[in-house]
């Protein structure tokens, strides 16, 4: 794996710099352990990334760049809920009003839960 300082001169996409340093700092493990997460923290990590996905407060340069940030935070919601399916009555009903909310969004386009298929 490729330093972070190699990934910028690379010459990579901001896309592609913010994967390398999330894989190098292991960021994902957090999403992927989140059963371990205290309920507060599982809801305000779930709400925060479904907000992002929906465009709260982001500016995109491109469409490819909003595509692949939007693709990027639903793929984090989804191993949250697999990671935590034994809480799911728990934290799912708070995930699906800030999914509610979210839909009120200029930004929000449901196109993208639709693109992609949940099982390959």
């Amino acid at each position: 794996m490729e330093s972070v300082e190699e990934a910028l001169n690379l010459g990579l996409s901001e896309f592609e710099q913010n994967m390398t340093i999330i894989q190098q700092c292991r960021i994902g493990s957090i999403f992927s352990t989140s059963s371990t997460l205290p309920e507060e923290s599982l809801l305000s990590i779930g709400r925060c990334i479904i907000f992002a996905a929906a465009g709260k407060g982001q500016k995109f340069s491109t469409p490819v760049e909003e595509e692949e940030t939007v693709a990027f935070c639903w793929e984090l919601i989804t191993a949250v809920a697999l990671a935590n399916t034994h809480r799911i009555p728990t934290f799912w009903p708070h995930y699906h009003d800030y999914l509610l909310e979210v839909a009120q969004f200029p930004l929000f386009r449901p196109f993208h839960f639709l693109k992609k298929p949940l099982y390959p």
